[in-house]
């Protein structure tokens, strides 16, 4: 459990997770499944490869239990799951300084971006009970934050549609699609919807990763967004998101990118 993840005594520095931090974590632990690994005999000879031929062991038992060790008792509250650190310790193939260093990174970002709130923005508009236990000042953010994300789906750039053999949701991106130059939004609507997607693998199968189908039907270089948001997009699939994607898969793509 999240709990059983360090001692607050020991970090007397750290500030106190709110009551409500502490209820969300066990709430969303419960919701969902056990978690399947997802990889193969494959995957991991390849990480040892790699890991050696880079100069570092490869355990990722004791890289895992390193990372946990290296969180303090507030950063563990932002952990996706219980699976998040050994994500970044095989997507670093045994580099365990770049994956605490990159763990950390995430859940300051995920915590920051209020990653949370994305996924269950719509929640309150739905549930009586839940909109009467937010204050007055969240339930105002809460709002302004699905309707952001409603206003960015209204072309349907982003859905999740179906599953892959193994249970894997696929998730659908159509640039062609785009309806917003805001960067900020743009990143808060990808967000809501990889939650969604990985949710819905872990409902489906138990499984940890997503299918990426990228199709340019439609997609015109007046209608591409700006280079930043690319490269925001990127950041945080690469960053915040590692060893979450399966397969990807691109169609269409335009004369541009061949």
């Amino acid at each position: 459990s999240l709990e059983s993840w360090g001692d607050e005594k020991d970090a007397p520095q750290q500030s106190k997770p709110s009551f409500r931090e502490e209820n969300l974590a066990k709430q969303f632990s419960k919701e969902l499944p056990p978690i399947a690994d997802d990889f193969t005999k494959l995957d991991h000879e390849r990480r040892v490869a790699i890991a050696t031929s880079n100069g570092f062991s490869y355990d990722e038992a004791s890289g895992v239990t390193s990372i946990l060790n290296a969180l303090t008792p507030r950063e563990k509250i932002f952990l996706a799951d219980k699976n998040m650190p050994l994500r970044h310790y095989r997507a670093e193939k045994g580099n365990l300084d770049e994956a605490i260093r990159k763990i950390k990174s995430t859940l300051k970002w995920r915590e920051e971006f209020g990653v949370e709130d994305i996924k269950r923005c719509f929640d309150h508009l739905n549930n009586s009970q839940q909109k009467s236990d937010l204050s007055p000042e969240k339930e105002k953010e809460l709002t302004q934050l699905a309707n952001i994300i409603a206003h960015e789906n209204e072309t349907g750039k982003i859905y999740s549609r179906g599953y892959d053999k193994d249970g894997r949701c696929i998730l659908y991106l159509t640039p062609g699609r785009e309806n917003s130059v805001d960067e900020i939004n743009n990143m808060r609507h990808l967000v809501y919807h990889l939650e969604r997607a990985i949710a819905c693998t872990r409902r489906k199968s138990g499984l940890q990763k997503v299918c990426i189908v990228i199709g340019y039907q439609g997609f015109k270089l007046t209608n591409a967004p700006p280079m930043s948001t690319v490269k925001h997009t990127l950041t945080i699939l690469q960053g915040h998101y590692p060893e979450r994607m399966h397969r990807a898969y691109i169609c269409d793509p335009p004369l541009v990118f061949r």
